[in-house]
């Protein structure tokens, strides 16, 4: 269970940088997004993943060649699970993230009028919350004290 929780901690913030570097290409440096930023998108963040993946398996790679050994039992098969799963998940993330983000993938340059109404909405949202918990009473009430029982003692 170990070995899946942080493979999919390392796949998730893999995913999430791709996809934050596809907005970042269409937004700040102001390319359409098509094939070409997903090519160069892709292409960018190549190095990190293929960091992250090649630093994990070297720290694996002695856990998981150890597998047979006694004390092992436990760890060997972990280290087996994350780096297979390592090796799938940076091939997905590399090949079909990309292809799944140009074909549902809707990123745009964002307005800057668009920023000050979301941020309106936002201040609009937190005063309506915050009146609605201020307004409200919070009452407390102790309970009537437990009288000692006979069996507690005199």
């Amino acid at each position: 269970m170990v070995g899946f929780v942080t493979l999919f901690g390392i796949t998730m913030r893999n995913s999430t940088m791709m996809v934050s570097h596809f907005e970042h290409l269409v937004e700040h440096e102001g390319m359409a997004w098509g094939v070409e930023a997903a090519l160069r998108g892709a292409s960018e963040r190549l190095v990190p993943i293929l960091m992250t993946a090649i630093v994990t398996v070297l720290g694996l790679l002695p856990l998981a060649i150890g597998s047979g050994e006694r004390g092992r039992e436990i760890e060997g098969p972990m280290a087996v699970v994350i780096l297979r799963g390592l090796v799938t998940s940076t091939v997905l993330n590399l090949l079909v993230l990309p292809t799944l983000a140009l074909r549902y993938g809707r990123f745009e340059v964002v307005r800057e009028t668009d920023i000050v109404d979301r941020a309106t909405l936002s201040y609009v949202f937190c005063s309506l919350v915050a009146e609605e918990y201020s307004s409200q009473e919070y009452r407390y009430q102790a309970e009537a004290p437990i009288a000692p029982s006979s069996a507690d003692g005199p």
